[in-house]
C-alpha cells in the first residue's frame, strides 16, 4: 500500500498529466485542422493547373507552327540591330578623326568647297590671259588645296567615308525597323501568343502557390507528427500513475473486506452461540443472522 504522500503526489501527478494531455489534444486538432486546409488547397491548385498544363501544350503545338517565321524575322532584326551598332560605333570613331584634322587645319566645313574652289582656279588658268608670276602663285595655290583637300587628301577621304557609312546606317536601320514592325504584326497575328503568355505566367503563379501550401502542409504535419508523440508518451505516464493508483485502491479494498470480514465471521459466531443457548438476538444480531441467510 502506497503512503500517504507518495499517494498525494500521484493524484497530483495525474492531474498535471490530465491537464497536458487535454492542452495537447486542443493544438492536435487546431494544427491538424490547419494542416487539412493547407493540404485542400495545394489539391485545388493541382486540379486547376491539370487544365491549364494541357491547355498550354496545345497552343504550344499551334504556336511551333508559326514559330520557324517569327524565329527567322526575329533573327533578321537582331542582325540588322547588331550591324548598326557595329556601324555606330565606326563612325564615331571616324568623327572624332575627322574633327581632330578639321581642328588641325582650320576648317569647320565640307572639303567639297575647297575641291570646287580648285576647279575655278584651274579653269581660271587655263581661260584667262595672265603673267607668268600671276600663274604662278594661282599654281602653288593650287597645289596647297589640292594636297589638303584634294580627291586624295585625308580630309576628302575621312569626309567620304563618314558620308559612305552614314548612307550604310540607315540602309541598315531601315531594314532593322521594317523586321522589327514585321515582327510585331506577326505577334498581333498570332492571337495565340499572348494567351500563351498569359497562360504560362498564370501556371507558374499557381505552382510556386502549390509550392508554398505544401511546404506549409509538410511543416504543419511535423508539427502533428511531434505533439502526437508527446501525446503518446503523456498516455503512457498516465497509464502508469493510474495502474499505481488502482492497485493501490485494490489493496485498501482487499484489506477492508478482510477487515469486514473478520468482523462479520465474529458476530456470526456470537448469533451462532446465542442461538445455542436460547439467549435474546439483539438488531444487529438479527442483521447478521439474515445475512448468514442469504449466503
Amino acid at each position: 500500500m502506497l503512503a500517504s504522500t507518495e499517494k498525494t503526489s500521484l493524484k497530483k501527478n495525474l492531474n498535471d498529466l490530465s491537464r497536458e494531455i487535454s492542452d495537447i489534444k486542443n493544438k492536435l486538432n487546431k494544427i491538424n485542422n490547419e494542416k487539412e486546409s493547407w493540404f485542400s488547397k495545394y489539391k485545388e491548385i493541382r486540379d486547376k493547373l491539370g487544365p491549364l498544363i494541357r491547355q498550354l501544350k496545345d497552343i504550344k503545338n499551334k504556336k511551333d507552327k508559326t514559330s520557324v517565321s517569327l524565329k527567322n524575322v526575329r533573327e533578321q532584326r537582331d542582325k540588322y540591330n547588331k550591324e548598326v551598332q557595329a556601324l555606330v560605333a565606326k563612325i564615331k570613331d571616324i568623327y572624332s578623326k575627322k574633327k581632330i584634322l578639321f581642328s588641325k587645319l582650320g576648317i569647320n566645313y565640307d572639303p567639297a568647297v575647297f575641291r570646287k574652289q580648285i576647279e575655278f582656279l584651274e579653269t581660271k588658268i587655263e581661260t584667262e590671259v595672265m603673267s607668268l608670276d600671276r600663274e604662278k602663285d594661282l599654281m602653288k595655290k593650287i597645289k596647297k588645296l589640292k594636297q589638303n583637300f584634294g580627291k586624295d587628301s585625308e580630309a576628302t577621304k575621312l569626309v567620304e567615308e563618314f558620308d559612305a557609312i552614314s548612307k550604310e546606317l540607315d540602309e541598315k536601320k531601315k531594314k532593322a525597323d521594317d523586321f522589327h514592325k514585321r515582327l510585331q504584326i506577326l505577334y498581333k497575328e498570332n492571337k495565340d501568343f499572348k494567351l500563351f503568355l498569359e497562360l504560362s505566367k498564370e501556371i507558374n503563379e499557381l505552382r510556386n502557390e502549390g509550392i508554398k501550401a505544401f511546404e506549409k502542409f509538410k511543416i504543419l504535419k511535423q508539427e502533428f507528427i511531434n505533439l502526437n508523440n508527446q501525446l503518446k508518451e503523456k498516455l503512457n505516464s498516465i497509464k502508469d500513475v493510474r495502474g499505481k493508483l488502482s492497485t493501490d485502491d485494490l489493496e485498501i479494498s482487499n484489506i477492508r473486506k478482510e477487515e469486514q470480514n473478520k468482523k462479520l465471521e465474529e458476530l456470526t459466531k456470537q448469533v451462532e452461540e446465542k442461538l445455542k443457548t436460547k439467549k435474546k438476538l439483539t438488531r444487529d444480531d438479527l442483521l447478521v443472522f439474515q445475512n448468514l441467510k442469504n449466503q
